[in-house]
């Protein structure tokens, strides 16, 4: 049989090379059960791991009896925050559009009015609940979001806390959860029911000094609110205050006004002394 018939034929060199890549792969190759495959962890082993880890810190500091007769539970969950939709793709040009409209018209197999399909970008997909987003352009992407989670009574309900740590779970530290869990006397007052906030709020700023501007109406005057747009929108009410100032506010931000209207027995205050926001109650 010449070579021309028999086109895998191997030269003497080429024989002895092939049988020894088989008995080499033979001896070296890697069976589905091997266990050097099976025995790495998967990152999800990992995710698990570091939660677990996360949760013994944070159930150190609670007393034994509230986990053991279910008082107290503790979940420790990685919370994403949602992708910023992609702007737009600009709009194509004069002369792009004109030759997909030539290709379309010429080609006998795709109709004008059908489309390639494209995403919604006007109304991206929302994000589902377990995502979060701060507002914050330094937050991290992801946090290591802590609940602990109380049972209170019939009419408050749950009480207990949540905070994050700015990482992930695999990168949280010991030290992060020392610096972030609560004091003993907050367990404590949650296992009795009461409703404590932690991290405690913020201190109210100082208010400052009010403006040194003499306003048009006195206190005690009847005046009409812009409440709503329109005619309409204007209810009668009486200044019961000048200056109003709210505990939350920045330093040095007050309201002219403070009113109760005839119709509530809520107070309103008017941001500005203008006609088109407060103005005199026609007799």
């Amino acid at each position: 049989m010449t070579r021309a018939q028999n086109p895998r034929r191997l030269s003497p060199l080429g024989t002895l090379a092939s049988n020894f890549l088989k008995s080499s792969l033979s001896r070296t190759a890697i069976r589905p059960t091997d266990t050097r495959l099976t025995s790495l962890p998967s990152p999800s082993r990992f995710l698990k791991a570091a939660i677990k880890q996360v949760k013994e810190w944070v159930e150190s500091y609670i007393p034994p009896e509230h986990l053991a007769n279910h008082d107290c539970v503790v979940d420790v969950s990685e919370v994403r925050a949602p992708l910023t939709p992609k702007a737009p793709p600009a709009d194509r040009s004069r002369l792009a559009r004109a030759d997909l409209s030539r290709r379309e018209t010429r080609s006998p197999r795709v109709s004008p009015r059908r489309r390639p399909h494209e995403p919604n970008r006007a109304h991206p997909r929302p994000p589902s609940p377990t995502q979060v987003q701060c507002g914050d352009p330094n937050c991290a992407p992801i946090d290591t979001a802590v609940r602990i989670i109380y049972k209170g009574d019939d009419q408050g309900g749950n009480v207990g806390t949540v905070f994050g740590v700015p990482c992930e779970a695999v990168d949280v530290e010991q030290s992060d959860i020392d610096e972030m869990m609560p004091p003993a006397e907050y367990f404590d007052a949650w296992h009795k029911g009461e409703t404590r906030h932690w991290p405690p709020p913020p201190e109210n700023p100082e208010p400052g000094e009010p403006p040194d501007v003499e306003l048009r109406f006195k206190v005690g005057d009847r005046v009409e609110c812009c409440i709503a747009r329109g005619p309409d929108g204007w209810a009668p009410g009486t200044i019961v205050s000048h200056w109003f100032r709210a505990p939350q506010w920045p330093t040095g931000q007050f309201a002219p006004y403070q009113i109760k209207l005839d119709s509530s027995e809520n107070l309103i205050f008017a941001p500005q002394d203008r006609d088109n926001c407060i103005r005199a109650l026609k007799q």
